[in-house]
């Protein structure tokens, strides 16, 4: 069994930087998800070009459409890297941002606190071809510091996404953990959810 924080060091070790790894826990705490976020994200597969490892190519509904309104206007579909993250997603990448800028990684929020994990995120490669249009449709450019990283701005979207994502690992960690329970309040935090995520297999849970 590896856990998050162990793929992480690894990763960054040998250089290879992927976050293909964490998919299979990324897909446990996603299924978790699902059921409570059915309305707040909407697939955005039919409408890119998936071309990042472990991509979850869902967003909010608003900004699923106003992504669409873009490529409608490109007539051509952006190459995906990242849309929503789990939060195991974002621990791995944030590990490799504050651990000396491991992996070339130039700028990734605290778990917890991303567009991504909000579902109003997008990381996109040749983004510069796309940074007018996807103005002109309410998503904000981040700037050099984080070129392929658009956030949407727009009207019609929902706080809840990203509270909801981290209780569905919080639930994950629970199911799995009955001798260890952490608070199913959607928070994370130093004490309880991060040490957990962080122990936890990127392999995934296995099932009782």
């Amino acid at each position: 069994m590896t856990t998050v924080r162990e793929y992480a060091i690894t990763r960054a070790a040998d250089g290879s930087c992927t976050t293909a790894g964490v998919q299979p826990l990324n897909d446990q705490i996603f299924e978790l998800a699902v059921p409570v976020l059915m309305n707040d994200l909407v697939s955005c597969e039919d409408i890119v070009e998936i071309v990042g490892s472990s991509t979850i190519p869902f967003l909010q509904p608003a900004a699923r459409a106003a992504l669409a309104e873009a490529v409608a206007e490109m007539d051509e579909r952006p190459r995906l890297v990242h849309a929503y993250r789990t939060l195991a997603h974002q621990y791995v990448l944030f590990f490799w941002f504050n651990h000396n800028q491991l992996c070339d990684i130039s700028l990734a929020a605290t778990p917890g606190s991303s567009p991504h994990e909000q579902g109003i995120a997008i990381d996109i490669r040749e983004n510069a071809r796309w940074r007018a249009v996807l103005a002109r449709h309410n998503w904000r450019w981040r700037g050099s510091v984080d070129p392929a990283h658009f956030t949407y701005i727009g009207p019609g979207t929902t706080s809840r996404v990203r509270k909801e994502s981290i209780r569905a690992f919080q639930r994950l960690w629970n199911i799995h953990n009955p001798a260890d329970l952490i608070q199913e309040d959607g928070v994370y935090g130093d004490i309880e959810t991060g040490p957990r995520i962080e122990r936890s297999p990127v392999e995934g849970f296995a099932s009782d």
